[in-house]
């Protein structure tokens, strides 16, 4: 394995390792500010942030498994776990979503009087901030190693930074107006915020896990491409590529003149490989098939 890929796997675990630490923090103090002030918004806050919880230890998991080498049953290694992983968090999110919105609609129906308001807007204060600080650099270091899973988990804790801002301004608002319907309406919008950061990270695990082709990356490597088989006086066609967890999978077949000699368009082959790696940021695997131009289509008469 490239001492720069198992560095960047030393990161991933560290990150994960920190983020699972301060998710077991926050929870503490969040059911601390609910059991101070009996607020449904903080409640809210707290049962996301078990939902959270557990998505981060299975994500830590996962992070540990995609790790793992290529193997017999496994030839394409085992990095679309991040994938699941993605789907996972986002449907136990979308989970959470509707318990809140529940318990929120009920609060409606007879809200409770929010007790030590003080306090309650102090500890969620700092939630926030621990939450924000936390979801940057998550979201920072997943960009700079292309993870997946340190993205998914830096979206989820961004979101619940945004879920602690709701929480703070409702406190804020039951204090000054004592209208203690505030805290309801904001856990219903909070509830609403959950579900659809929920959805987004399920639809991200899933196309995922389905292949789902990204066409910016698609339209990057049609121009290398274009550009590079025009210098080189050759054509290509059938270009497939997948994410298969943090690395791109590319294969197109490159068509030479019949009279070239297979070194020479080996040499050209790899030149374009090495085209197509620079364009793409990130891990790649590039395979390019070789085939004459002259006898292709009695060779493959059903291609395109």
């Amino acid at each position: 394995m490239p001492e720069k890929l198992k560095h960047n796997h030393r990161i991933e675990r560290t990150w994960m390792g920190i983020s699972l630490g301060v998710a077991v923090l926050l929870l503490v103090l969040k059911f601390a500010a609910f059991s101070i002030t009996d607020s449904t918004a903080i409640l809210s806050d707290a049962i996301e942030s078990i939902v959270h919880l557990i998505a981060v230890i299975f994500a830590f998991y996962s992070v540990r498994i995609s790790q793992r080498p290529a193997d017999k049953d496994h030839p394409y290694g085992h990095a679309k776990i991040s994938f699941f992983s993605s789907a996972f968090e986002g449907a136990m999110i979308s989970l959470a979503a509707l318990f809140i919105a529940w318990k929120a609609i009920l609060e409606f129906q007879e809200p409770t009087t929010i007790q030590h308001l003080d306090k309650g807007i102090a500890l969620s204060l700092v939630v926030l901030l621990s939450n924000l600080l936390l979801g940057f650099l998550l979201w920072r270091v997943s960009i700079k190693i292309h993870s997946i899973i340190l993205r998914a988990n830096g979206f989820h804790v961004l979101t619940d930074a945004w879920t602690s801002v709701g929480v703070w301004v409702a406190l804020l608002l039951v204090q000054f107006t004592g209208w203690q319907y505030w805290d309801p309406l904001v856990g219903i919008i909070i509830a609403i915020n959950i579900l659809v950061t929920g959805i987004k990270l399920m639809a991200n695990g899933f196309n995922g896990l389905m292949d789902r082709a990204d066409p910016t990356v698609g339209e990057k490597l049609q121009h290398t491409l274009e550009e590079e088989c025009n210098k080189k006086g050759v054509q290509y066609h059938r270009l497939k590529f997948r994410d298969i967890g943090g690395t791109l999978d590319v294969d197109v077949d490159l068509l030479f003149p019949d009279e070239m000699p297979i070194k020479k368009a080996h040499e050209i082959a790899t030149q374009i490989e090495k085209s197509m790696a620079n364009t793409i940021h990130g891990k790649a695997i590039i395979s390019t098939h070789l085939e004459p131009i002259r006898h292709h289509q009695d060779i493959h008469p059903n291609s395109k």
